[in-house]
């Protein structure tokens, strides 16, 4: 299964990444006018996201997970035939709009799938080997989509379009396997999974109160209030997203930079963007899972889980002392990575581009497994699947939807790639600085719950 995961995934981010090597035949042929709106489309799929990461999150609960999933995936396969054969601006950005609203349906149930069914020891590996997906479909866009635009085979109209095709070829055996299996047919301890079968835990707060369950009786209002009174998730969330907000802009413009900076050629462009992402996705990505689950291990000889407690919805207390450790790894790689992004357009060079943005990538692809799991591990199992969708609406919102826009408009305006791209740059200091205050956050909260307990408070 975690294979049948790993792929949709990867086609999900094959369609990100193809985006980036199609906005010259895109402006060639009236789509799109400027950079501005080349971000706009390239953000566009965020607005489907919005409408229906929270329609998802309550069928699941109601209906099978993956016949859910079904239907997100029709969906996303009827936007990228749509895309195929938009005729105009409207058209085109209409069709990343329902893209988003697919996605959807696929995002806010595979992580939380994962992170249940693998094995306890394992999961930040198992949950690193999902999110490579991420950098492997961004890159094989890049390189694939590039390499596919300059044979122009089916002609400078058709060409690009054969993409999408493509893509909503290679996606219909997933869409008809998940009409067929159930999440019933996996065992948790001899029982069938889903994502309500967890009995009613009392969540913990910052005071130490008991406050409202999570479970799966709770209304989606209550579930949002749990999300955004929980400290060290919204840390962790908006930390995340302004990560996000730099990747994304850098995946989005980073062809489009090596084109108009150093000449490259298209394909050329494509191919070494790929080759960039994919070796600092797949090698962070790996690393990183396999790291935090060592220094789970590590850690837990020498702070055993028990010392540590309940932290603002953590129902298990090795789950709490994870958090800890995990927040603490991101932060130290996110304080590694952000003057690297910055000394990358600081220095503008080909040789500077490939050097230091492949470091900074190697350190926040390293991140990617562990931010993830503590954003799991920070809630009970009942809420994850909205949390999943909750987080991935903040940080398209806040991350990739509008960066290209926003670095689009500032290259427009100044006719400068070197000065958009370093503001690009600039939140990965933001992302380090939100989790290193998630650290504070997160063990103030368990030392609040130790004085209580022993009744110092």
């Amino acid at each position: 299964m975690l294979a049948v995961l790993w792929v949709v995934n990867t086609l999900v981010y094959f369609d990100r990444g193809s985006v980036s090597v199609v906005l010259e035949p895109w402006q060639n042929q009236n789509l799109t006018s400027n950079s501005f709106q080349d971000g706009l489309v390239g953000g566009g799929y965020m607005g489907g996201y919005i409408l229906a990461s929270g329609v998802f999150s309550q069928l699941i609960k109601r209906w099978e997970p993956f016949y859910a999933t079904a239907i997100g995936l029709s969906i996303w396969i009827g936007a990228n035939v749509l895309t195929g054969f938009a005729f105009d601006f409207v058209v085109l950005l209409a069709a990343r709009i329902l893209s988003g609203a697919g996605e959807a349906s696929f995002v806010i149930i595979a992580a939380p799938f994962i992170d249940v069914m693998a094995p306890e020891a394992s999961r930040s590996k198992y949950l690193g080997v999902f999110f490579c997906a991420i950098p492997v479909g961004y890159g094989l866009g890049f390189m694939l989509g590039g390499s596919w635009l300059h044979t122009n085979i089916a002609g400078d109209y058709w060409t690009w379009r054969c993409i999408y095709f493509f893509e909503a070829a290679m996606m219909l055996p997933f869409l008809l396997f998940f009409t067929k299996v159930k999440s019933t047919d996996f065992l948790i301890d001899g029982k069938p999974f889903s994502f309500s079968t967890r009995d009613d835990t009392p969540i913990e707060n910052f005071s130490g109160s008991t406050n409202s369950l999570a479970s799966p009786k709770s209304t989606f209002q209550q579930q949002i209030g749990r999300l955004i009174m929980n400290s060290p998730f919204m840390l962790l969330c908006l930390g995340y997203a302004a990560q996000t907000f730099s990747i994304g802009g850098f995946a989005f413009f980073g062809v489009k930079y090596l084109e108009d900076e150093f000449d490259m050629n298209s394909a050329d462009a494509g191919f070494y963007m790929g080759v960039l992402s994919g070796v600092t996705g797949i090698g962070g990505t790996f690393l990183g899972g396999f790291l935090l689950d060592r220094l789970i291990k590590a850690q837990q000889s020498e702070n055993p889980a028990g010392q540590y407690n309940v932290l603002n919805g953590l129902e298990d207390l090795q789950e709490a002392h994870q958090v800890v450790v995990a927040t603490r790894f991101v932060t130290m790689l996110a304080a590694i990575a952000a003057p690297l992004g910055l000394c990358t357009f600081i220095f503008p060079s080909a040789v500077n581009f490939f050097v230091f943005l492949g470091l900074a990538e190697m350190m926040l692809f390293i991140t990617l497994s562990p931010v993830n799991s503590a954003l799991l591990w920070v809630l009970p199992l009942a809420d994850r699947p909205l949390g999943i969708a909750f987080t991935t609406l903040c940080i398209h919102c806040l991350g990739d939807a509008i960066s290209p826009a926003i670095i689009g408009e500032i290259q427009k305006d100044t006719d400068n790639w070197n000065k958009a791209m370093f503001v690009g740059a600039l939140p990965l200091i933001v992302s380090a600085i939100l989790w290193a205050v998630a650290i504070k956050s997160a063990i103030n909260a368990m030392n609040r719950k130790q004085l209580a307990q022993a009744g110092r408070i």
